[in-house]
């Protein structure tokens, strides 16, 4: 049986700016630095053996501060756990989407399953080099392992609605919270313990 910890990074400068991310490597705000030290002491006794990460620079960053609980830094990029691509949308807000793209901001918003951004990914897209990344994860652990996968958003959205064996249109029954954990059981078939839990994140007074 394998426990899978997966993770969104924490918040990052792009999250700060309300602005489509996708592919841009921004970094942690002090805030997302201080969300993942919250998340690692939270996760420093749970027997991660492998931690691996998307390439961003927010999502690394993120699993650097929890393995440093491990004194462990030998952290995997896999590159097909980068964020949803947003092509043209990338560095822009909503409301500039919006005005250069209605149709697919209304698909993103009530028909994710329609998506396709101009110059970038769809839905579908990253469904496909989603799930592949899960399991090229999966087939590189030893078994009886707990591993650590923090990567971004729509990722986890997208993981977890297909383990679910539900429709690309529920990917937002999914929310994804900065440094949410997400806990998954696997042992050929998948069992989705826990969804966006950030208790972490609240502090004593």
């Amino acid at each position: 049986m394998k426990t899978i910890y997966l993770i969104r990074h924490g918040e990052s400068e792009g999250n700060s700016k309300r602005i489509f991310q996708g592919w841009l490597d921004c970094a942690l705000t002090s805030e997302g630095r201080f969300q993942a030290e919250l998340l690692a002491e939270r996760l420093k006794n749970k027997g991660i053996r492998y931690f691996f990460s998307s390439p961003l620079k927010r999502a690394y960053e993120t699993a650097e501060i929890i393995a440093k609980k491990y004194d462990e830094m030998n952290i995997i990029k896999i590159e097909k756990l980068k964020e949803l691509n947003c092509g043209k949308w990338q560095g822009l807000t909503r409301e500039e989407v919006k005005k250069i793209s209605p149709k697919q901001l209304h698909n993103f918003l009530y028909n994710p399953e329609k998506l396709q951004i101009p110059g970038g990914d769809s839905i579908v897209d990253l469904q496909k080099r989603a799930i592949k990344a899960l399991f090229e994860i999966l087939n590189y652990v030893e078994d009886d392992n707990v591993l650590c996968i923090v990567a971004h958003g729509f990722i986890n959205k997208v993981i977890l609605c297909t383990i679910s064996s539900l429709p690309l249109s529920k990917i937002w029954d999914f929310p994804q919270a900065n440094t949410g954990v997400n806990i998954i059981k696997y042992d050929g078939k998948f069992d989705i313990i826990e969804i966006n839990n950030t208790d972490h994140l609240i502090v004593d007074p």
